[in-house]
């Protein structure tokens, strides 16, 4: 991920998408920021875009940000949610759908370096995970006489990097 993440920020109030921009930026690990200013918008984005991240606000008209990450949770990679939301009372919700972290507004430097890192480890186990399977080759010695023994090691083999 040498270009950074690829970030879109559902909020729906302008001022506070902007101020989340502008902090997202002084990271390096930051790549491409989008905006959504709903649920409807935040779901067109994702489906063109693809986004690594998402910072996503819980209370919006229409459709909230917790049903929207339901539906998130019916893709095969969906994007890691990081809720940013006014209302402590959420968080509980927010967890029980593999939310990496729960910010509450106003947001400041030091919290979001901390939901920055939570990111990177969650993106960096998911990497990890889905790795390709590798051809795994071995010498076997049977009787005197050596020979290859070959094969894949990965998720699927049962054998995992302890192993190898």
């Amino acid at each position: 991920m040498s270009e950074g993440w690829n970030i879109l920020v559902v909020d729906d109030e302008p001022p506070i998408r902007a101020e989340l921009r502008y902090l997202l930026e002084k990271d390096t690990r930051v790549g491409q920021i989008a905006e959504a200013g709903n649920v409807t918008e935040a779901v067109e984005s994702i489906l063109s875009n693809k986004p690594d991240v998402l910072f996503l606000d819980i209370t919006m008209p229409g459709r909230s940000g917790i049903e929207l990450a339901e539906t998130l949770q019916n893709l095969k990679t969906p994007p890691v949610v990081v809720f940013v939301t006014a209302f402590a009372e959420f968080a509980a919700d927010a967890y029980n759908l593999d939310a990496v972290d729960y910010v509450v507004k106003p947001v400041e430097d030091a919290r979001l370096s901390k939901a920055l890192d939570k990111i990177e480890a969650a993106l960096g186990a998911r990497r990890v995970i889905h790795a390709p399977r590798q051809p795994l080759r071995l010498t076997v010695d049977r009787g005197g006489k050596k020979g290859l023994f070959g094969g894949f090691c990965g998720r699927d083999s049962g054998i995992g990097p302890a192993q190898r």
